[in-house]
This record gives structure tokens, sequence and C-alpha cells, in this order.
């Protein structure tokens, strides 16, 4: 989709509109559930839901461009994330 959606919009608009905002009401609804239980640091993560998929786009990008200069620590990166989501709240991630 990253390199060939602007060649083909018919067909990034049928992703957008099957994949893209199912998965962001699904993820709204799950960080909307985490904010009232405490769980979440940033009350307004619920309103920019894209922001916990950042680290795994930026991951595929990364890997794609620079994966064999500097490969990541993809499992450190997204504990990182989720600790950086969680901190100071009740039930933080370790």
């Amino acid at each position: 989709m990253i390199a060939e959606g602007p060649r083909f919009p018919r067909v990034a608009a049928f992703y957008y509109e099957e994949v893209v905002v199912k998965g962001l009401q699904i993820m709204r609804n799950i960080l909307q559930r985490a904010n009232e239980r405490g769980e979440l640091r940033e009350k307004a993560l619920a309103r920019h839901p894209q922001l916990v998929f950042a680290p795994l786009n930026m991951t595929v990008i990364w890997d794609a461009l620079f994966g064999r200069l500097d490969p990541l620590d993809v499992d450190g990166l997204l504990k990182t994330h989720l600790h950086l989501l969680t901190a100071g709240t009740e039930r933080a991630v370790p």
C-alpha cells in the first residue's frame, strides 16, 4: 500500500474503508476501555489510535530501507512502546 497506493487510489480507498476504518474503530474501543480501567497513561490516545500502530509501521519501513545496515530490535522496540503507553498507570507493564 505504501509503494503502490498513490498509483492505485481506488485500491487504497477500498483498503482504507474495509481494513483501516474497521481496525481503527476496534482499537478506539479497546483504548477507551483501557482508559476507563486506568491502564493507559494518555487519555487522548483513544482519539488517535494510529499512535498505537505507528511503531509497527515504522519497523516495516525501517526494515525495508535500513534492515541490512542497522537491524531493529523489534521486540525491544515494542516493549518500550508499550511501557511508554502504560507508564505511570495502575497496571503499568514492566
